[in-house]
């Protein structure tokens, strides 16, 4: 747990699952984060999406890109 056991603090090469994130697939909803890249010239990161990449399905997500600039794909 984070500040005051109210959030998650990730080293950097965590994963967060949610299941039953179907739902999210349909209706409206809120991301809200914050995050702090711990290197701003590497390759494109992943701070947060909706991906099945075995299915060859993306969904949207939020990118760090290799350029420093935030990226979201809809």
């Amino acid at each position: 747990t984070g500040t005051a056991g109210q959030c998650l603090v990730l080293a950097g090469d965590s994963v967060i699952e949610l299941s039953n994130s179907g739902k999210l697939a349909s209706g409206d909803f809120t991301l809200s984060l914050w995050f702090n890249p711990y290197d701003l010239k590497g390759g494109q990161q992943m701070i947060a999406g909706k991906n099945r990449y075995t299915r060859d399905e993306r969904q949207w997500s939020l990118t760090l890109e290799p350029d420093g600039q935030l990226k979201a794909y809809l």
